[in-house]
C-alpha cells in the first residue's frame, strides 16, 4: 500500500517537474535521481524535502543568471515578485514570449540606436515589454498609448501632437524620443534607475511619498508604499531582461514575423501624402502600411515644415523615393482615384524579395556584436534570428542566420492608375483606412512634475484583466 502511494506520488511529481522544468531537462533528470535514491534507500518521508531542494536548486540557477545581468541599472534581485514574472514568461505564457521575441526584431534595434545616442543604458529598451508588449496600437484603460505608454497630457507637454487626426505617441520615432525624454528627466530627478522607472510608471509624486514614509531611497525598501502596479513594475522589467537574455536556455523560439516588418527604413515627408497612394506605389497591403505608420489615424500625412516620418520596408523604399521625387518635380499628379485602400489587389509576395544567409563564427570572432558588424545587421536581430542569447559563447559549430533584401521593388509609373482602373468602387462603409479608435477618457493634463497624468492602475480590481488581455493577443 505504501509502495503504491509512493509510486503515485513519484509519477505525479515527475509530471509536475516535466511541465515546470521542461526547458531544463538536466534539472528533471536530477530530480528523478534524487527521489529514486531516497525511495530505494528507505527514506520515503524525505520526498517532500527533496522536492523543496530541487525547487531551491532551480531558483539558484535563476539567481546566478540574474547576477550576470547589468547591475548598474537596477539590482536584479530574485524575490517572489521577480520569480513570478519570470515564470510567467518562460513557463506559463511561452506563446506570448515567442511573440515578444518576434516583435523585438522590428523595434529593439531602433530603441538601442536612440539609447546609445543619448548615452543611456541599452537595457532600458526592455521597459517597452511591461509597458506595451511591443504593440504599436497599445492603448491602456486610462488612455496611455504607444510603445512607451504616454498619457495625452504628458505627451503634449513633451511636444507631441495628440488629436483625432494625428497621435504622435504611436509614432516609433517621436514616441520613443518623448518616452526617453521623460525617463531621462526622472533619472535626473532621483539619480537611480529603479526609482526613475517607478516614477515613470506611477508618477514622481507617489515615489516621493513612498520615500518619506519609508525613510529610504532604495526601491526595494520603499516599494511596499507604492501602488500595486508600480510595485510590480521593476520586477516585470527584470523578468523581461531575463527573458531576452536567457530565452535560448528555456528553449524559446521567436514567432515568425513578416520580413517586411523586420527590415524597414524611415524617410521624412513634408507635403500631403495619402497612405492610399503609398499602398498603391509600394504594392503593399494597406494593413501593412498602417501597421508601420500607426500615428496617422485618418490614413494621410498632413503637410509639415519640420516633416513627418514615413516608415516602410527597405525593399520598397527606392520605388517610394522615386515617386516622391516625381511628385516634388510636378511630373506626378497629386489627384487620387476615389478607391478604397482596403482593396489591395496586385500586392506582391514579399518572401521572394528576401534571402536567408547562414554563417559560422571564426577564430577571430569573439562576440555576437563583432559577428553582427561583419554581417551588417543589428546585433539584436542577429541574436533572435539565430536563436542565441547575448551571453551565449560563440562556437565554430554554430549556425548564425540573418536576413537580407535580395531584390528591390521598381517604381511602376502606371501602377497607381492601373490599380484604380481594376478596382471597383467599394461601398461607403469600406472607405475608412484606419479602424475606429476607442474613445479615450477625459484626463486633466498635469505638469511634468507628476508624470503620466494618473497612475496606469485602476482603483477597481480586475482579477481577469491579464487573462482577457492575453486572449486578445496581448
Amino acid at each position: 500500500m505504501l509502495t503504491s502511494f509512493l509510486s503515485a506520488l513519484l509519477i505525479s511529481n515527475t509530471i509536475i517537474f516535466a511541465i515546470m522544468l521542461r526547458s531544463e531537462p538536466w534539472l528533471l533528470l536530477f530530480a528523478l535521481l534524487l527521489i529514486s535514491q531516497r525511495l530505494v534507500g528507505g527514506h520515503p518521508e524525505s520526498v517532500e524535502a527533496e522536492i523543496d531542494r530541487i525547487y531551491a536548486f532551480a531558483d539558484d540557477t535563476v539567481k546566478q543568471r540574474l547576477a550576470q545581468l547589468d547591475q548598474s541599472i537596477v539590482e536584479h534581485r530574485h524575490d517572489p515578485a521577480v520569480r513570478r514574472a519570470i515564470r510567467m514568461y518562460v513557463e506559463r505564457w511561452r506563446r506570448g514570449s515567442a511573440r515578444l521575441l518576434g516583435r523585438s526584431i522590428a523595434y529593439f534595434p531602433y530603441f538601442s540606436e536612440q539609447l546609445a545616442a543619448r548615452g543611456m543604458p541599452d537595457a532600458l529598451k526592455y521597459l517597452t515589454i511591461p509597458e506595451s508588449a511591443l504593440r504599436p496600437f497599445a492603448l491602456s484603460h486610462v488612455g496611455a498609448a504607444g510603445f512607451w505608454q504616454l498619457m495625452p497630457g504628458t505627451a503634449r507637454e513633451l511636444g507631441l501632437t495628440v488629436n483625432d487626426t494625428l497621435d504622435e505617441r504611436l509614432d516609433l520615432d517621436l514616441g520613443t524620443q518623448a518616452g526617453l525624454d521623460y525617463l531621462q528627466l526622472q533619472y535626473e530627478r532621483y539619480g537611480d534607475w529603479a526609482l526613475a522607472m517607478a516614477a515613470y510608471n506611477g508618477g514622481p509624486g507617489r515615489v516621493n511619498r513612498a520615500k518619506r514614509r519609508s525613510g529610504s531611497e532604495n526601491f526595494w525598501r520603499l516599494r511596499k508604499y507604492l501602488p500595486r502596479e508600480t510595485r510590480a513594475y521593476v520586477p516585470k522589467y527584470i523578468a523581461a531582461a531575463y527573458l531576452f537574455t536567457y530565452f535560448s536556455a528555456h528553449e524559446l523560439e521567436a514567432e515568425e514575423l513578416d520580413p517586411d516588418l523586420q527590415l524597414t527604413e524611415m524617410i521624412t515627408i513634408h507635403d500631403f501624402l495619402s497612405l492610399h497612394r503609398v499602398a498603391q506605389v509600394t504594392q503593399l497591403s494597406p494593413a501593412k502600411v498602417i501597421e508601420l505608420n500607426p500615428a496617422y489615424l485618418r490614413g494621410y500625412i498632413s503637410p509639415s515644415r519640420r516633416g513627418r516620418t514615413l516608415r516602410l520596408p527597405t525593399r520598397v523604399m527606392p520605388a517610394m523615393q522615386i515617386y516622391l521625387k516625381k511628385l516634388h518635380d510636378g511630373s506626378e499628379s497629386r489627384q487620387l482615384p476615389w478607391r478604397s485602400p482596403r482593396l489591395h489587389r496586385n500586392t506582391v509576395d514579399a518572401s521572394a524579395s528576401y534571402r536567408e544567409v547562414i554563417t559560422s563564427p571564426t577564430t577571430i570572432d569573439t562576440s555576437a556584436a563583432q559577428l553582427a558588424a561583419w554581417a551588417g545587421v543589428p546585433e539584436h536581430q542577429l541574436l533572435i534570428w539565430s536563436g542565441y542569447g547575448p551571453l551565449d559563447s560563440l562556437e565554430s559549430s554554430q549556425a548564425w542566420r540573418y536576413l537580407k533584401v535580395s531584390s528591390f521593388l521598381r517604381f511602376d509609373e502606371e501602377q497607381p492608375e492601373r490599380l484604380a482602373a481594376v478596382s471597383p468602387l467599394p461601398p461607403p462603409t469600406q472607405l475608412l483606412v484606419y479602424p475606429k479608435v476607442p474613445p479615450r477618457p477625459r484626463i486633466r493634463p498635469l505638469s511634468l512634475a507628476t508624470k503620466n497624468d494618473a497612475t496606469k492602475e485602476s482603483t477597481k480590481k480586475r482579477p481577469f484583466a491579464d487573462i482577457w488581455r492575453w486572449l486578445k493577443g496581448g
